[in-house]
Order: C-alpha cells, then structure tokens, then sequence
C-alpha cells in the first residue's frame, strides 16, 4: 500500500510541476518581491501576489488588501511571503478528475508543497535576471493576449449563453428534428473496391453479415459487426447516406459505396422517425454550438471594425501555380 500512495503521490506531483511550469513564465513575471513596475495587480494573479526576495517580505501596496484570517487563512510562508487557502482550492480545481477522489491530506501536502516550489523557482527567477531576456518577455506578451482573450471571450459569453437562448436553440432543433428518418446500419469498410464486391458475393449466398464485417472491416466498429446506430441523413457523408437511406429495412447495397475512408458494403437493419433528445441530454451540445457561434460572431465584428492591414506576401507559387508545400 505505502509503494501505491507514493506512486500516487509522484503522479500528482509531477502534474502539478506541468502545470507549474505552463504558468510559471506569468507567475514570477507578476511576483511583487522582485517587480520594479508599480501597476502590477496581485488579484490577476492570487498564487504569485504575495512574494518576496529571500531575505525579507515586501511592505504591501496600496492594491494590496490582505484578506480577514478566517475568510482566507495563511496556509504557509517562504521567506515571510504567504501562500492562502484560496491559492491551494484554485490549484486542486486544475487537478484531473482521477486525483479529486483521493484523500484530502494526501492532496493538501502535495499542493501546498507545488506552490511553495514554485514560490522559490519564481523567486530565483527574479533573482537571476531572467524575467529581462528577449524571449521571456515575448512569451509574457504571448500569455497575457491569450489570457485577455479568454477573459473577454468569458465575457462575451457570460452575456450571451443564458438559460433562455440555450432553450430557444433547443425548441429549434427539435422542430427541426420532429419528422425526420434515422436509420440503424452496418457497414463493412476496406480499402479495396474488389474485395468489397467479393463481400457482396458472399453476402448474396446467404453470408452473414456481421461475421464478415469482423473479419474484414478495417473501421471502428469492426468488433460490433460494423453497427453503426440509429443516425440521422445529414450525420454522414452524402454518398454513404444517400445509399443508406434509399434501402430498406434488412436489405443490403448491390454495389460498394465509396468515400474519403475507403469502400463500403452498407446494410440497414432498421428506420424509424427521428426523436430530439431530452433537454438536459442535449443541453451541454446545444451550449457549445452557442458558444462557437457566439465567439465566431463577435470575432466577425471586431475584424469588421478594425483596420486590419497584412503586410507579409502570399505564399510562393510553383510551377502550375500551386502554393509550394
């Protein structure tokens, strides 16, 4: 048991050191201990606001309000800077899914123990002169456009993804689903045009269907006998659908169907009038559809707003006019 927890505790670890490092270019960017820049904002940045140098703590600033004990306790200090509570929840929400359900002590250490070392790493960091590189800053640029991006995106969605457009999308796709066909099929998937009509063949001598399909379809649905469920005409490519929904139930193509994956031999077992799923099953679909349409509209606006002028020359040409590769 004691070697299963320790791997357990180095799994964590080392995906707390990934994240620590995916951040930490902006966490000892904004460290107050060593920032000359009076504008920083520790609120941006809870898990990097309250550094210092190794020898003393920084006064706070005015944008500092260091919170009530009991609203955000102190869990540690490095160096006289402290490390909150709100700090260690904020780093345990990044956690995978698969570490939540471990004890909360084994966890707690673990995260405490992640943002102290990067509390010192920053710090050295600083110390070392790092944060003035070239590349540094570049990558600091870099992070805060992505950062204000999603921030304003978050925004935009905030105002726009409300329960009551989510619900109007909703009655829309169900009108638009209500009188529709689906039909349930199998399919047999290979490269080769001959062999798919040699599946025919066998298929027209009384072969079985799903032994064949697991013998030779290269697909992903080979080990199910090529089943594919119930799917809507315009859930497939055209060729394939237009095929399937022109047979009827039991019946099989005469001929192998080609698309971009390769050849088909496509049977259909059932059909039947389409259903919309029930609200809650379609509602985290239905809000991310909102959410690209939201974000691509508002980009469309900016874009529209803007004078946008690309300096760089198209792709070189070759020969016959195609781009070069």
């Amino acid at each position: 048991m004691a070697s299963i927890e320790q791997g357990l505790r180095l799994m964590i670890r080392l995906y707390l050191k990934v994240i620590a490092i995916a951040l930490g270019v902006v966490l000892f960017a904004s460290v107050p201990a060593f920032a000359d820049e009076k504008t920083a904002n520790p609120e941006d940045n809870p898990a990097a606001a309250e550094e210092a140098p190794a020898a003393a703590k920084d006064e706070p600033t005015a944008a500092e309000e260091t919170p009530a004990a009991g609203v955000d306790p102190v869990v540690a200090t490095v160096n006289g800077a402290e490390i909150r509570l709100s700090q260690v929840e904020e780093a345990r929400a990044r956690l995978p899914v698969r570490f939540k359900g471990l004890p909360e002590g084994a966890i707690y250490g673990l995260l405490v123990n992640s943002l102290i070392d990067t509390h010192l790493m920053a710090a050295e960091a600083r110390r070392k002169n790092l944060h003035e590189g070239k590349n540094f800053k570049r990558q600091i640029k870099r992070i805060t456009n992505q950062l204000l991006e999603r921030t304003l995106l978050a925004v935009r969605l905030e105002q726009g993804l409300s329960e009551d457009a989510i619900k109007k999308r909703y009655d829309k796709y169900a009108k638009e689903t209500a009188g529709r066909i689906e039909v349930r099929a199998r399919h047999i998937l290979v490269d080769d045009k001959d062999l798919a009509k040699e599946i025919i063949v066998k298929l027209k001598a009384g072969g079985d269907f799903i032994e064949l399909a697991k013998k030779h379809s290269i697909g992903p649905s080979a080990s199910s006998g090529g089943d594919l469920g119930f799917f809507t005409k315009n859930q497939m490519a055209p060729e394939f659908s237009n095929a399937a929904f022109a047979l009827a139930e039991g019946e099989f193509a005469q001929e192998p169907i080609k698309t971009r994956f390769g050849w088909h031999v496509i049977k259909v077992e059932a059909n039947r009038p389409s259903k919309a799923q029930p609200f809650e099953k379609a509602k985290g679909k239905i809000s991310a559809l909102l959410s690209n349409e939201i974000a691509s509209g508002y980009l469309k606006e900016l874009r529209f707003a803007a004078k946008i002028n690309i300096i760089l020359p198209p792709a070189p040409q070759q020969a016959g006019g195609a781009p070069a590769k």
